[in-house]
């Protein structure tokens, strides 16, 4: 679910939102390397079929971010890789990302959410990265559709003396888990 851009200025909440960056990285880190657990159903919307057999390249975007992707499958495995690109709102408003975080949830054909998988992308950079994936994956048993999730958080340059030390962030992210 698209939430749009939450703002906050200034240095002093800096302590909370320093503590909720730590503690969010910590539990994300802890998610990129297994599988994740069953729940929830994939918003229709957020649905990629996964055909058996040969390559099959597409586009995913949001508000947020344009995923150039391709895959194969064959079986339960699955071999995954693209780019991932800023939307045009984050890079016109914003220049670094010190956070991102990238998800693909696996369905069975009625979208009940079966896994999820946390897929490494750099976690700091700029606004105009063009960023990488490639994942060769075992999909759970029944999987029929795949879809993408993300979250992170974008900042301006902010943090003059003139402006009151303060820079602008925003939180941006998808689940297309209905849960």
């Amino acid at each position: 679910m698209y939430t749009g851009l939450h703002t906050s200025i200034g240095w002093k909440r800096f302590p909370m939102y320093a503590l909720v960056i730590v503690l969010g990285t910590m539990l994300i880190g802890c998610q990129t390397a297994t599988m994740g657990s069953k729940g929830g159903t994939l918003a229709p919307s957020s649905q990629i079929p996964l055909a058996e057999g040969m390559k099959h390249t597409d586009r995913y975007e949001t508000l947020d971010v344009n995923i150039d992707y391709e895959y194969v499958r064959s079986g339960d495995a699955l071999q995954l890789s693209g780019t991932v690109r800023y939307g045009a709102g984050l890079r016109h408003n914003f220049v670094m990302v010190p956070q991102f975080y990238m998800r693909l949830y696996f369905a069975d054909a009625k979208g009940n959410v079966l896994s999820y998988h946390g897929v490494p992308i750099s976690g700091y950079g700029y606004t105009d990265d063009v960023m990488r994936f490639s994942e060769h994956l075992t999909l759970p048993p029944g999987t029929a559709v795949m879809a993408f999730g993300y979250s992170g958080y974008a900042r301006d340059t902010g943090g003059g003396k003139d402006d009151g030390g303060g820079s602008t962030e925003a939180h941006f992210f998808y689940d297309p888990a209905v849960h």
